[in-house]
């Protein structure tokens, strides 16, 4: 069987390549973004399920600590960027913060069948923020989120 094919959206089904919390203020937290992880987004054959899911932020380099303040490195020292699963049976009531080696468990398998209605189980909805601490440095800084899975 294929690979799995993840690509996220929006919660309007938007494919997007980026997220942008944009201005918040030290001390203060963003509004939440919505984020959907698919596994074989509007697919015509069967994928594998991608299994043991998590997520994590990583410095734009991709390395979980070092680097520079605009390339993510108070990010990930920090912490900043928390996450929480909306999509599980039993939703996620309170976010947990991810960064480098802190890792979140997205909680369930992104399946790779084809769903047979659109709200299938090919996707996990995830609510993202960023917290940042009052001591944090003003800076436009850029990182990655990093989707972790298996597959068989």
């Amino acid at each position: 069987m294929s690979a799995p094919v993840i690509t996220f959206t929006d919660d309007h089904e938007n494919v997007i390549t980026s997220l942008d919390f944009g201005t918040v203020d030290a001390g203060t937290i963003s509004g939440e973004t919505e984020l959907h992880v698919y596994n074989n987004r509007l697919g015509t054959a069967n994928v594998a399920d991608a299994i043991n899911c998590s997520i994590t932020s990583k410095t734009y380099n991709g390395l979980d600590s070092g680097d520079t303040i605009q390339y993510g490195q108070e990010i990930l020292d920090n912490q900043i960027i928390e996450v929480k699963n909306t999509s599980l049976e039993n939703p996620d009531t309170v976010f947990s913060k991810i960064g480098g080696t802190q890792v979140f468990s997205i909680g369930a398998n992104v399946r790779g069948t084809i769903p047979s209605s659109p709200a299938g189980s090919n996707f996990a909805i995830l609510k993202l923020r960023a917290n940042v601490p009052s001591y944090s440095t003003a800076v436009s800084a850029v990182f990655l989120l990093k989707i972790q899975y298996q597959f068989y």
